[in-house]
């Protein structure tokens, strides 16, 4: 038997194709993919060619399932087009939906409630829901019944205990009890008990009492002289020709009761360990100078800036301050992680050479390097409404792994402890550790240059008090000085004890 493969032609090949109930043809062009006449339709799971007739409509396609009642909210970035006319977004169960403004559940409590944590308030009467009281307990404060409230077991004041911080020497022990000078310290001890003070200064080779009058700062028959780079007392035959001059640039500071004569005109005294010497007064011109040419030469490429733009951002922002209301210092972390800016590349920033340079004034000497130990972080203007309502707010970290942290309020002073800026969030490095009273204090004087690198970009200086050495660096977006330079004291008041 042979088989004869007849060949087949064109127009017989182009024929299963493009036909009646035929699958469509293969063309970018739509119009020939189906015969004169027939139009495409997709049935059965393919595309075939019938006549109009037999065409059925496209179903139009499912409306989004966002923005009605109990519907998940749409995508928007003004929070009114999330949800339909009449609704109002609320989250419920893992997620934000729509509902009726009746059905919005009021918001849960995270602090102030019963056995809750306190929140943060600068006012001590606001940090607990009215009834309640604040108590420090497990390492931690929270809010309790005042029946529940525990009494402070004593730390001092007690007896053979430390004193007590107090202004009034008769607050500083128990009743009964008196401040007595043992074993270089002071403690409580029964008032029969107080043995004679102990003096170490005044006799015969020690340091000179600190009296205003003169004749008292030796015992008697005993006269001051300048040894060795600090006052002594001697005997008067031992007196020896004093061949040092005083209150010079560089020099120590001359003795006297009148602050004016320590130190020639134009300058100033500056305590140095063992001695006080005198030095060129600073002004601020001298501080906005040196600020202007530290921050040029750090440049706008540092960890520091980076995170100051990022932290900016309106999102960042808002977890910055749930971080910080929690006092979540992982939360801290990670957004420094994310900001590019991780801790020991803000440590670092303290080696820096600009941050090292020996200082412009005669007779000072730069401040030596060394890692900064402190990163500040402060909310000012519309960021600390939330809260204490006045002033800024800020949190200060260590900058090591696991950090501890501390929040303080500067009191609205425009600065926080190191170089914080006017804006609406600041960060800023400091050489000091973390603070650990509950104390207002003042390192000194922080130089501020707005627009400095880049419009809406302020830099900061501080100086270690009427110096021109350099304590911390910081910058922050937002600032509201406009182009130009200021100068503010330092100072800061914490609140809350460590995490």
């Amino acid at each position: 038997m042979v088989s004869i493969a007849i060949p087949t032609t064109p127009a017989q090949a182009a024929a299963s194709c493009g036909g009646l109930n035929q699958k469509t043809c293969i063309s970018i062009n739509k119009a020939k993919r189906c015969q004169a006449g027939l139009v495409e339709q997709r049935q059965s799971g393919r595309n075939i060619c019938v006549r109009p007739s037999q065409s059925t409509p496209k179903p139009a396609p499912a409306a989004a399932a966002c923005g009605a009642l109990n519907q998940k909210t749409c995508i928007s970035i003004n929070p009114a087009r999330r949800c339909n006319s009449g609704l109002v977004e609320q989250r419920q169960s893992g997620r934000n939906i729509c509902v009726r403004p009746a059905q919005v559940k009021p918001k849960p409590a995270v602090c102030g409630s019963l056995g809750q944590k306190t929140c943060i308030n600068i006012n001590p009467a606001r940090r607990c829901d009215s009834g309640l009281v604040e108590q420090r307990q497990s390492g931690r404060n929270i809010c309790v019944r005042p029946e529940q409230l525990q009494p402070k077991p004593a730390s001092c004041g007690g007896l053979n205990q430390k004193t007590c911080i107090n202004i009034n020497p008769a607050r500083r022990c128990d009743a009964g009890l008196a401040e007595q000078r043992r074993s270089g310290r002071n403690i409580c001890v029964p008032e029969g008990e107080v043995g004679p003070k102990e003096r170490n200064c005044g006799g015969l080779n020690q340091k000179t009492c600190i009296n205003v009058i003169p004749a008292r700062r030796c015992e008697a028959g005993l006269v001051e002289q300048a040894l060795y780079g600090r006052n002594i007392c001697v005997r008067p035959q031992d007196l020896v020709e004093k061949d040092e001059t005083c209150g010079g640039l560089g020099q120590v500071s001359c003795i006297s009761a009148n602050p004016a004569k320590w130190c020639d005109s134009g300058l100033v005294q500056k305590r140095q360990p063992g001695r006080n010497i005198c030095i060129k007064g600073v002004t601020n011109a001298d501080r906005l100078d040196v600020a202007k040419t530290v921050l040029q030469d750090i440049g706008d490429n540092n960890p520091l800036t980076r995170l100051s733009e990022c932290l900016a951002q309106p999102a960042k922002l808002a977890r910055l301050r749930d971080a910080m209301s929690d006092r979540d210092r992982n939360g801290i972390s990670t957004l420094l992680t994310e900001c590019d800016a991780s801790i020991s590349e803000l440590a670092s920033m303290g080696t820096i050479p600009a941050l090292n340079a020996p200082s412009s004034v005669p007779g000072e000497s730069g401040n030596p390097d060394g890692f900064f130990k402190t990163l500040h972080i402060t909310a000012g203007a519309s960021g600390a409404a939330w809260i204490a309502g006045t002033g800024s707010a800020g949190y200060v970290i260590e900058l090591v792994s696991r950090p501890n942290g501390r929040w303080y309020f500067t009191g609205g002073i425009g600065g926080g402890p190191k170089a914080e800026i006017v804006g609406d969030v600041t960060v800023a490095l400091s050489r000091a550790d973390i603070p650990t009273g509950a104390f207002g204090f003042d390192h000194g004087t922080s130089a501020v240059i707005s627009g400095h690198l880049k419009v809406g970009v302020s830099g900061g200086i501080a100086f270690v008090g009427n110096t021109l050495e350099f304590d911390g660096v910081s910058f922050g977006v937002g600032g509201g000085l406009g182009v130009g330079g200021a100068v503010y004291k330092n100072g800061s008041v914490f609140p809350f004890p460590d995490l």
